[in-house]
Formats: C-alpha cells, sequence, structure tokens
C-alpha cells in the first residue's frame, strides 16, 4: 500500500522570477494580458502534475455528484478554469499584501457577532483554503480594533513572505504562530492574547503535521473527511466564541474581482465536559464542514486543496 504524503510535503511550485513576470505584465499591462500569459503556464502545471490533476478533478466531480453545479462530468475544461481561478488568485494575494487591493473589494456577510463584540472578547476564527483571504489579514486594522493572531504551518508561511520580498512587496503584517507546535508556553500565550480581545484564526481544513490524531470525521461533499479539532479545542479551553469564515469571488468591478467573506457563528459560548468533548468537537466539525459546503457549492472554483482530501484510494480509478 503506497503511503499517502501530507499535504504539507507538497511543496509549493513556485518561481519568484516568474511571479515578478507576472505581476510586471499586470502592473504594465492590465489583468487581461496578465490572464493571456498566466495560461500557458498553468497549462504546462496541468499536464506536467498528475497528482494536482487527480485533485483538482477529485473535488470538482465529488461538487457535481452533490450539487450539480457543472451538469456534466467535470474534464479538462473544469479543471483548467480551476487552476486558472487559483492562478488569478495569487495575483490578489500579492496585490493585497501591496496594498493594492483593500476593503472595498470586499463585502462581508454575518458578520454582525463581530460587532456586538467589546474589545477584551477574543474569539478563535476557523478559516479554509478559499478566495482571498489576505484582504482581510492586511485591512484588519481598518475592519477591526480587535488584534489578529494567525496560526499558520509556518513554513509555509516564511515561503509566501520570502517570494513577497523577492517580488519587491512587503511580507504580510500579522502576527504569525506555528500552527505544527503549540507548546504549553503558546497556549497560555494564546489563552492571554484572546483575554485581551484578539481574534485567533486557524484553517479548519487542513491537518497540521504531526496533528492526525486531533482529527474528527464530518461528511463533505457526500463522503467522510477527516478536519481538524484543534481550533475548536481552543475555543473550548479559553472559553470564547468559534467561528469561520469563508472566503469566495464575488464578481467583477470593471474587470478587477471583487470577494464575498461569508462569517458564521458555530458556538459563541463553547462548553463540554471531558466526556463530552469528542462528540462536541466532532459536531463543531460537522457544522464548519456543512456550512464551508453550503458556500462553495455557489462557488466551488474558489477551493485550492491540491491533495487528496477525502483520502480516497479509489479516486484514480473513478477519473
Amino acid at each position: 500500500m503506497t503511503r499517502r504524503r501530507h499535504w504539507a510535503s507538497l511543496g509549493e511550485r513556485t518561481s519568484s522570477a516568474g511571479i515578478r513576470l507576472l505581476l510586471f505584465v499586470h502592473r504594465v499591462f492590465g489583468r487581461m494580458p496578465f490572464t493571456v500569459v498566466l495560461g500557458p503556464v498553468l497549462l504546462f502545471y496541468w499536464l506536467s502534475s498528475p497528482a494536482l490533476r487527480r485533485a483538482s478533478l477529485t473535488w470538482l466531480t465529488r461538487v457535481e455528484e452533490t450539487a450539480g453545479c457543472f451538469g456534466r462530468k467535470p474534464g479538462t475544461r473544469e479543471g483548467l478554469t480551476h487552476l486558472m481561478r487559483f492562478g488569478e488568485t495569487i495575483l490578489d494575494k500579492f496585490l493585497a499584501a501591496s496594498g493594492k487591493l483593500g476593503l472595498d473589494a470586499v463585502r462581508r456577510d454575518g458578520d454582525a457577532p463581530f460587532r456586538a463584540d467589546p474589545p477584551d472578547r477574543g474569539a478563535v476564527i476557523l478559516t479554509s483554503h478559499s478566495g482571498c483571504q489576505e484582504l482581510l489579514s492586511v485591512s484588519a486594522g481598518e475592519a477591526t480594533e480587535h488584534p489578529i493572531v494567525i496560526l499558520q504551518h509556518t513554513k509555509h508561511a516564511r515561503e509566501f513572505n520570502a517570494l513577497l520580498e523577492r517580488a519587491g512587496l512587503s511580507p504580510l503584517r500579522a502576527d504569525i504562530v506555528e500552527v505544527s507546535a503549540i507548546t504549553p508556553g503558546t497556549a497560555m500565550m494564546l489563552a492571554d492574547r484572546i483575554a485581551q480581545g484578539a481574534y485567533v484564526v486557524i484553517a479548519g481544513d487542513r491537518v497540521p503535521i504531526g496533528s492526525d490524531q486531533a482529527t474528527a470525521e464530518a461528511v463533505f461533499f457526500g463522503r467522510k473527511a477527516d478536519f481538524p479539532t484543534g481550533g475548536a479545542l481552543l475555543a473550548l479551553l479559553f472559553h470564547c466564541p468559534l467561528r469561520m469564515m469563508v472566503s469566495t469571488r464575488d464578481g467583477r468591478v470593471n474587470g478587477e474581482p471583487r470577494y464575498r467573506v461569508h462569517f458564521a457563528s458555530l458556538d459563541e459560548s463553547p462548553s463540554a465536559s471531558r466526556r463530552e468533548r469528542a462528540k462536541w468537537l466532532a459536531d463543531m466539525a460537522q457544522r464548519y464542514a456543512s456550512e464551508l459546503e453550503r458556500e462553495l457549492t455557489r462557488s466551488p472554483y474558489d477551493w485550492f486543496n491540491f491533495y487528496d482530501f477525502w483520502k480516497d484510494a479509489d479516486a484514480e480509478k473513478t477519473l
């Protein structure tokens, strides 16, 4: 049996020189010429990476099977559209980091609980690998006075910031904590920050290295998948609200993309005994998965987990 690779081991096939070239094309000629130049690059990745093709088509097929978004079995056309959306979103991430996309490019929905938070009330926010969430990270100071703490896989965060620097842009200004090594000291720091009103942001759709046991199964687009429970557990231990946010494309204005960020409350007052903890964590995983599924059904090309999310041994046979 072939051992499945963890998502973090897949690496980023990104060239800083290529990014600089693409950003130059966008800056001088605009988005349409950028898209024209990007097309052949993405076609090369599509043709040269069987794993990427399989992951994309598995995802799109799951969406079609459960929601009928495409009206046909997804193939190369849908897969390339998915990859093109990913490439355009990467551009938007860099534009957000450089300050060329701000709050005017975002439409927020469901953020009433945040507006009601007192200054000393923090929360845990589960995100997903969809859309351009950097828009909120970069402009958080304009949207809220609460400090933002982002828990990330630090290796990828460093690589992204390094690419920003090599491309001549400023790294994201965020308090980043390594999610794969939360020590007791780190937990105490997070508890203190939340008590001071910080929003702790952590991905809800990827399992950190070394945390394969800290998961719960949830039905996602018709099949069971593992979702990390670390964020929910933090909210339970720190007695703070557990919420989530999903970013998806929301049309265009004057040729430039706009994004919608949907917020949802999973549990405003987490409470569970030790005996009830496992069930509560499983319930939170399912609530998160169901809310994420609703959002992605309306914009399936916006989810960018290009790996075997369902760990489906039959996926290669069915595509």
